[in-house]
């Protein structure tokens, strides 16, 4: 049953949702970045029954979705000479419940297929959120449920969360699908060590479910394949550390026969469109599209130029966009301490695919709210951004720094609000309201000269910015971790 101070910090939980619900719908009119590229995909499987998208983009269909004509279709070209998807198809087959809503209300309009596509994607949100708290004390190691959902609250104001809430993109999906690898994992875990009369039909139900939901994470967006992987590899090291052998029984089908079904209906999609059996030819490795190089030329960039962007560059790090997000970097030490095996399957797969992120083609996402490629990574991460938040909230500097990042989020939507709502999402370019005061009112310094890890119109790296945040954050880090003793940690 739910105390009183529990179902108060669950109606506040609704309470944001809900804004960010209205926010969202009342300021975004228009799709925009890849969104319409999704929604074309979306409106050629439900109205024309295929995913051909010749018509849709030589007819320009996606009008009723977009303002304007689109600078380059996100296509690639099979062995018909056919116009496919340039991205995993799954978010548009749920982004065609859009139209389905329009279709039977009668109302087919796509402003209101998009509406209720963005209702969706905060449905998918939530989810996560829920999920992580539904898990805390049996995975997470958390003991109070309250402080749990106070950080959650605390997490919910954030800009980059709010955004992506609604955002028509793969991220959010794809995170909620990798925690659900996690959780198949942890399951495993559990019946593999435990007496058959302690584990639960649900481990096996989540195993199950897990297997299905990672093999349909591929169709998500083919990145996921490589932080699947390295959470099953993550345990399995983990296993091999502890006993010196790896334990694979035949319960473990429960999770790998789904995850093979999905591999080759894959496989066999990516054959009948291009003659290939590649997950990176749904992106253009194909001979039609007549690339030579390697799936490498898209991680052609510094890790530690990408990371130190991601978290201090000014328009996109999270950590001037979204300051409160800094709880992320704090709560590693005392997640290891509390649960070290969750710490193996949640959290080290998430950091190490975040660095592989940083070193895409483009770390900063294109046109796209800050943080892009961190927000696949926000569920399974966020243990450490409770502990993070308590470690910050026990010390004063740690309150003041909270409290006056929670006015600056809350300042973001106040300047967003007085903006025209004929618009696609909003971004967070106009930086940090703090920040902007300072350089535009107060002109003390030129922050765009001094916080910026790449010059954007001549797509160059500040070099040196990025190594000396690298550096900063890599002394945060330290601190954070001195005195831990992995090995012990490990071996225990």
């Amino acid at each position: 049953m739910l105390n009183k101070k529990n179902k108060i910090l669950i109606s506040l939980t609704i309470i944001i949702c809900s804004f960010y619900l209205y926010f969202n719908l009342t300021h975004t009119y228009w799709t925009d970045g890849d969104e319409p590229h999704y929604m074309v995909v979306a409106d050629s499987i439900f109205n024309d029954r295929d995913i051909n998208l010749n018509n849709n983009y030589n007819e320009i269909t996606y009008r009723t979705f977009r303002g304007d004509k689109l600078n380059g279709e996100h296509i690639t070209i099979d062995k018909e000479g056919n116009f496919k998807p340039f991205h995993g198809i799954l978010p548009s087959i749920l982004y065609s419940s859009g139209f389905l809503f329009t279709n039977i209300t009668g109302t087919y309009k796509a402003k209101i297929a998009i509406k209720i596509d963005r209702i969706i994607q905060l449905i998918i949100f939530v989810i996560g959120f829920w999920l992580t708290y539904d898990n805390l004390k049996k995975i997470f190691g958390v003991k109070n449920k309250n402080e749990y959902l106070i950080s959650i609250l605390v997490a919910l104001i954030s800009p980059t969360l709010a955004l992506y809430s609604t955002v028509l993109f793969p991220d959010m999906i794809q995170g909620v699908g990798l925690l659900f690898t996690c959780m198949a994992v942890y399951s495993y875990h559990k019946i593999i060590t435990l007496e058959k009369i302690n584990v639960s039909i649900q481990d096996y139900i989540i195993l199950f479910i897990g297997g299905i939901v990672t093999g349909l994470n591929i169709f998500v967006h083919y990145k996921t394949i490589i932080s699947s992987f390295l959470i099953v590899f993550s345990y399995l090291v983990y296993q091999y550390i502890l006993n010196k052998k790896i334990y694979i029984k035949k319960d473990a089908g429960f999770f790998v026969f789904p995850v093979i079904l999905f591999v080759f209906l894959h496989m066999l999609m990516t054959y009948s469109w291009y003659g290939l059996i590649s997950f990176a030819s749904i992106q253009g490795f194909t001979p039609e599209q007549g690339y030579k190089g390697g799936i490498t030329s898209l991680f052609p960039n510094n890790a530690a130029v990408g990371i130190a962007g991601l978290l201090l560059d000014l328009d996109k790090g999270i950590l001037f966009t979204s300051p409160l997000l800094l709880c992320y970097l704090l709560g590693f030490k005392d997640w290891v301490k509390n649960n070290r095996l969750s710490f193996v399957i949640f959290g080290i797969p998430s950091l190490i695919s975040i660095m592989l992120y940083s070193c895409y083609m483009e770390w900063w996402a294109g046109y796209a709210p800050a943080g892009r490629y961190l927000i696949p990574f926000m569920f399974s991460l966020f243990p450490s951004f409770y502990f993070g938040f308590k470690f910050l909230w026990n010390i004063i500097i740690g309150k003041i720094y909270i409290i006056l990042s929670t006015i600056s989020s809350i300042l973001f939507f106040y300047t967003f609000n007085l903006e025209p709502s004929n618009r696609g999402f909003m971004t967070l370019d106009d930086k940090n309201v703090f920040y902007r005061v300072l350089n535009d009112k107060l002109n003390l310094i030129d922050l765009n000269k001094y916080l910026r890890f790449l010059d954007f119109e001549n797509k160059q790296f500040f070099s040196y910015y990025g190594l000396l945040g690298f550096v900063i954050i890599s002394l945060i880090i330290t601190q954070i971790v001195k005195g831990i003793d992995f090995k012990k940690i490990v071996l225990e």
